[in-house]
C-alpha cells in the first residue's frame, strides 16, 4: 500500500511538473512576445534617425543590428539599425505586427525569408486591410508590465525577464531597481535586438560533418514541392511587401543562409522553386532580392544545422548584410 502512495505522488508530481511547463510555455509564446512588441514599437524614436529593420525568423535574428549600425556609421550617421527577427517567425504571424511596423515609419525594411516559411496553410486568413485598420481596445486599468517600464526607462528590459526561471528574474529585478545602471551588467550586448531572449549555446560554433553521398537517399523536405504564388504564406508575404511599398518603405527581400548538412536535405526542385518564387515576387513589386541560402554552406560558423552562431567568428553574414543597406542607401 506505501508502495501505491509513492507511485500515485510521483505521478501526480510528474503531471504537475508537465501542466507547470507548458503553461509556461505557452505564456511565453503568446503573452511574453506581444509585451515585448508593445514596448518596442511604442518607444520614443530619435526622430532625426532614420530606421533600418530586419525582419524574418530566427535565421534573420542572428545578424547583429549593432554591428550592422556602427558599420554604417562609418559613412552615414543617420540610420538606426534593428534586429525585429522572431523565432518561428512566418508571413502569417508577421502580417500582425504590419499597422506597428508602420506606424514607426522605417525607411528601409530587409526581410528574410527561410525554405520553411513558405509551406504550411493559413487557417484564418488575415485581409491586410483588417490589420492595417484595426484599433486595439483601450485598456481600463494600467499595464503592470507599462508602469515598470516607466520605473526603468531602458528597452533592454525586455532581455532580461526570464519565464523559465521566475526567481532569477525576480532577483534581477530587485538589482536593478536598486541601481538601474546594473542593467547593463546583465543583459547581452544587443540593444537593437529587441526581441531577442539570450541562449549561451547561440554564441557557439559547432562542427557539423558533410553528409555522405548515401545521406541523398535519406533527404527530409524543407518545403513542399506544391508551393506557388497562390499558397497561403506567400499570398500574406506579398500583402506585406505591397502595403509597405504603398508607405513609402523601401523593401529588400533575401533569402537565409543554410549549412551544407541542410542543403543536402533539399531536392533540387525545392530550391528552385523557393528561389523562382522569390524572384517572381521581386518583379511583380520591383523589389531586390540577395540570395544567402547557399553562400557560406562550407564555412564552420553555425552553432546549429539551420543557424548561423552569433559567435565573433561568424560575423561575415551580418558583414555582407552591412554591404547590401550601404549599397542600397547609396543608390
Amino acid at each position: 500500500m506505501i508502495t501505491g502512495i509513492i507511485v500515485t505522488i510521483f505521478i501526480a508530481l510528474i503531471l504537475g511538473l508537465a501542466i507547470t511547463y507548458y503553461v509556461n510555455d505557452f505564456y511565453r509564446t503568446h503573452f511574453e512576445l506581444e509585451k515585448w512588441e508593445d514596448l518596442f514599437y511604442s518607444q520614443h524614436f530619435d526622430p532625426h534617425k532614420k530606421k533600418i529593420y530586419l525582419i524574418g525568423s530566427s535565421q534573420v535574428h542572428r545578424l547583429n543590428a549593432t554591428y550592422i549600425e556602427k558599420y554604417i556609421s562609418q559613412i552615414y550617421q543617420d540610420y538606426e539599425v534593428y534586429n525585429l527577427g522572431i523565432p518561428g517567425d512566418k508571413p502569417s504571424k508577421r502580417i500582425n505586427s504590419l499597422k506597428e511596423i508602420i506606424d514607426t515609419k522605417p525607411a528601409m525594411i530587409l526581410y528574410g525569408i527561410a525554405f520553411r516559411d513558405l509551406q504550411g496553410s493559413v487557417q484564418n486568413q488575415i485581409q491586410i486591410t483588417d490589420v492595417i485598420g484595426a484599433v486595439k481596445p483601450v485598456d481600463i486599468l494600467p499595464e503592470p508590465w507599462n508602469l515598470l517600464y516607466e520605473i526603468i526607462p531602458n528597452k533592454t528590459i525586455i532581455d532580461f525577464s526570464n519565464f523559465d526561471n521566475p526567481q532569477i528574474t525576480t532577483l534581477k529585478l530587485f538589482k536593478i531597481l536598486q541601481n538601474p545602471n546594473t542593467i547593463s551588467q546583465i543583459t547581452p550586448d544587443l540593444p537593437n535586438t529587441p526581441f531577442y531572449k539570450y541562449k549561451p549555446e547561440n554564441f557557439e560554433i559547432k562542427n557539423f560533418k558533410s553528409p555522405m553521398k548515401k545521406d541523398y537517399e535519406k533527404r527530409e523536405r524543407f518545403i513542399s514541392n506544391q508551393t506557388r504564388l497562390s499558397d497561403p504564406e506567400v499570398i500574406a508575404m506579398k500583402s506585406i511587401i505591397s502595403t509597405l511599398k504603398e508607405n513609402n518603405i523601401q523593401v529588400i527581400l533575401f533569402s537565409v543562409p543554410y549549412p551544407k548538412i541542410s542543403l543536402y536535405k533539399l531536392d533540387d526542385t525545392d530550391i528552385e522553386i523557393f528561389t523562382s518564387t522569390l524572384e517572381e515576387i521581386s518583379d511583380e513589386f520591383d523589389v531586390k532580392v540577395y540570395h544567402f541560402y547557399d553562400k557560406y554552406a562550407d564555412l564552420n560558423i553555425w552553432a546549429d544545422p539551420i543557424h548561423v552562431s552569433m559567435n565573433q567568428k561568424s560575423i561575415i553574414y551580418s558583414s555582407d548584410m552591412a554591404k547590401i543597406i550601404l549599397d542600397e542607401i547609396k543608390s
